[in-house]
C-alpha cells in the first residue's frame, strides 16, 4: 500500500512529480557542485595517492 507502507522518492527534482494525479516526493541535487567536487578530488587524489579521501556533504 502507497504510501501507507511504502514510500517512494524521486531524484533530480523529476517533471512527473509535478503532475496532479501523482503524489510523489523528490529533491533536487546539486549536480554541478557534485561533479566539480568529483573532478577535485580525482585531481587530488592522482596529485597524491597517499592522501585520504575527504567527506562532502552537499545540501539538496
Amino acid at each position: 500500500d502507497v504510501p501507507g507502507d511504502v514510500g517512494i522518492l524521486g531524484l533530480n527534482d523529476m517533471e512527473i512529480a509535478g503532475w496532479q494525479n501523482i503524489d510523489l516526493t523528490t529533491i533536487r541535487q546539486p549536480v554541478g557542485e557534485i561533479v566539480e567536487a568529483s573532478v577535485e578530488a580525482i585531481v587530488a587524489m592522482l596529485s597524491d595517492p597517499d592522501r585520504l579521501p575527504e567527506a562532502r556533504v552537499f545540501p539538496c
